[in-house]
């Protein structure tokens, strides 16, 4: 059976109609949606952030996180599984969408939701500080737009971002 939890080289695949390239220790911008799109109220988010950060310094490194009415965005590295391998991005994703779902659907009943996320996420390689920089733009700009008069990011009830004093430079 082969193991899809950990990554060691290079790896490409498909799942549906993006492609996703996974590298060892490498950074992501991670986006995924809401199936069709549903609104998720407070709640919801609260658990997906919580969802997210639960493998923070474990599974991955998360640098920055916003969740949304209908969609999360995430900038992540992957951690080191052991000597030669490392943690897969779809692996972890899977393990934050099937507990944030499964928790979701338990503290909000009235929630009447067959599927929670849609199945595919877009995940982009983050390589260079530009990159980096403009996916962390991205971020923060939807952030901002997704509270009428949000002045300043860390107001946003359901953002996080690595504090300076602990940031690591991976890219």
């Amino acid at each position: 059976m082969k193991n899809n939890k950990t990554i060691s080289t290079p790896t490409y695949r498909t799942s549906g109609n993006l492609p996703h390239w996974e590298i060892p220790g490498k950074s992501y911008f991670i986006t995924f949606c809401t199936h069709q799109r549903q609104k998720l109220p407070d709640l919801a988010k609260r658990i997906v952030l919580n969802s997210i950060l639960f493998w923070d310094n474990r599974r991955w490194i998360v640098h920055q996180v916003i969740v949304l009415s209908d969609h999360v965005h995430l900038v992540v590295t992957p951690l080191p599984y052991d000597s030669v391998s490392y943690w897969s991005i779809s692996f972890i994703l899977q393990s934050v969408k099937g507990f944030s779902s499964w928790s979701i659907k338990k503290e909000l009943s009235t929630l009447k939701v067959k599927t929670l996320w849609q199945k595919e996420s877009y995940d982009r390689l983050v390589i260079t500080t530009v990159e980096d920089r403009h996916a962390k733009n991205y971020l923060i700009d939807n952030a901002l737009r997704d509270i009428e008069g949000l002045k300043d990011l860390r107001d946003h009830p359901f953002y996080y971002e690595e504090s300076a004093m602990t940031a690591r430079r991976v890219f």
